[in-house]
């Protein structure tokens, strides 16, 4: 996680000659996502954002958790800042949550254009809450850095700063049961290889059983479909990514969805 070194300097330079709208911008939404995962797990929450007015220069957020039901673990860039790759970008985790601040350009050249859906961070957090639990995820203006100095959610427009529409996000805690399955064995025959991939397209345009959908979706993406047969290719023969958990060994699906595992033979 990198130091929030400079960051106040860099953005009262930008808002010093700046006027702020403190009402909640429709034109500016900053969004993150629900996850499920089981106590002593993992989940992933990504900010998202959509820029509708006028391209934006930068910003700082601050963002809650409960610190009893979540741990946080890991900040990182998404693909919209890894394409951008903007001169500051900077965090600092402190009690109950963290801060973010973002420059794309020191000259205000390079901006974040308009444009919907751009996947700003991925934020980790370590499941320590009881079963059950929905813990919030939320933009909130009650954080100040390690040095003290508040930092509240606006984002850095020509002419001045906008509070952006926030939605919060969650992590639910659920235990997790279900069929244990292997991940991309498709065909269930305890192995993983092109098989499995022949035997995906085969259930989806040939009529072929699926008894474990589960192991079918190979991406964890709450579907079988040609995707997860171009993901076990991809995987084979071209260095792409490993099945999603529980992937070779045998586990339940971590993901709480509409398919499921009727049947599998090759789990104790």
């Amino acid at each position: 996680m990198r130091c929030l070194i400079g960051i106040l300097v860099v953005l009262t330079v930008i808002l010093a000659a700046s006027s702020r709208l403190s009402a909640q911008s429709p034109d500016y939404v900053l969004t993150l996502t629900d996850e499920t995962t089981p106590t002593g797990s993992s989940a992933d929450v990504t900010i998202h954002f959509d820029v509708s007015g006028t391209p934006v220069d930068g910003m700082t957020l601050g963002i809650c958790h409960d610190s009893s039901e979540l741990e946080l673990t890991a900040i990182a860039d998404g693909q919209a800042l890894i394409d951008l790759n903007p001169d500051f970008v900077a965090s600092d985790e402190v009690a109950g949550g963290f801060v973010l601040g973002l420059v794309v350009d020191f000259t205000l050249t390079a901006v974040i254009p308009v444009g919907l859906g751009y996947e700003l961070w991925v934020v980790t957090y370590l499941a320590t809450g009881p079963d059950g639990v929905v813990s919030d995820v939320c933009f909130c203006d009650t954080l100040a850095t390690t040095s003290g100095v508040l930092i509240v959610n606006e984002v850095i427009v020509t002419g001045g700063s906008v509070t952006p529409t926030q939605e919060c996000g969650s992590v639910t805690i659920s235990t997790v049961v279900g069929e244990l399955f292997r991940r991309g064995d498709a065909n269930g025959d305890g192995g993983y290889d092109i098989s499995d991939a022949i035997s995906i397209l085969a259930q989806l345009f040939s009529g072929a059983p699926t008894p474990c959908l589960d192991a079918s979706d190979v991406n964890d993406d709450s579907g079988a479909d040609i995707a997860d047969a171009i993901f076990v290719l991809a995987n084979l023969f071209s260095g792409g990514a490993d099945p999603s958990a529980p992937g070779a060994a045998c586990g339940a699906d971590p993901t709480l969805d509409a398919i499921a595992c009727a049947s599998y033979p090759n789990c104790p």
